[in-house]
Formats: structure tokens, C-alpha cells, sequence
């Protein structure tokens, strides 16, 4: 008789996704995130996906980091109204959360 897979699970990993569909269970979160994660990163690589969807706020976070060349760049091709959208809805949110705090 076959003994039961006892082996814990890596949550939050491609592999935990695996081993949850392995034994037939409804992957967690964290599980379901890294495998969106893998599946997109080989759609990119494998040139059947284009292109990626990405929160403002953090768009604008990463702006904000990254100096005015980069910004310049980034509003020439997204635009600059967009990228200055973006920085102020970062901004906001910090805001935001430190007055929570």
C-alpha cells in the first residue's frame, strides 16, 4: 500500500503550487502568485506576451527612486502626464500611510 505524501509544502512557491496540484488541493495564495509570476515571465520569454500590467503607485514609487534621466525617458514613452500621474498617486499613498501610522 502507497504511503501519503508527508513532505510540507513550500507556500509561496512554484514548487508549492506543484505539490499542491499534485495532491489535488486548491493551491494558497502565495502559491497561485508564483506560478502567475513564472507563467508570465515564460509568455514574455517565449514572445507570446507583450506586455504587463503594473499598479500605479508602484510604477511611481520606482520613478520616484530613479532620477529625472530615467523619469524623462519613461515620459517619452509613456508620456509625461502619465508619469507625473503616476509619481503623485506614489506620493499620496506615502503620505497616506505614514499619517496611519
Amino acid at each position: 500500500m502507497r504511503q501519503a505524501r508527508t513532505t510540507a509544502i513550500e507556500h509561496g512557491t512554484s514548487r508549492g503550487f506543484d505539490a499542491h496540484a499534485t495532491r489535488g488541493e486548491e493551491p494558497c495564495a502565495g502559491c497561485k502568485q508564483a506560478h502567475t509570476i513564472r507563467s508570465t515571465a515564460a509568455r514574455i520569454r517565449r514572445e507570446s506576451q507583450d506586455t504587463v500590467r503594473v499598479q500605479a503607485a508602484g510604477l511611481g514609487e520606482l520613478l520616484i527612486d530613479c532620477g529625472e534621466e530615467v523619469c524623462h525617458k519613461f515620459g517619452e514613452f509613456f508620456g509625461h502626464e502619465i508619469v507625473a500621474a503616476c509619481m503623485d498617486r506614489a506620493a499620496a499613498k506615502a503620505w497616506a500611510e505614514k499619517r496611519s501610522a
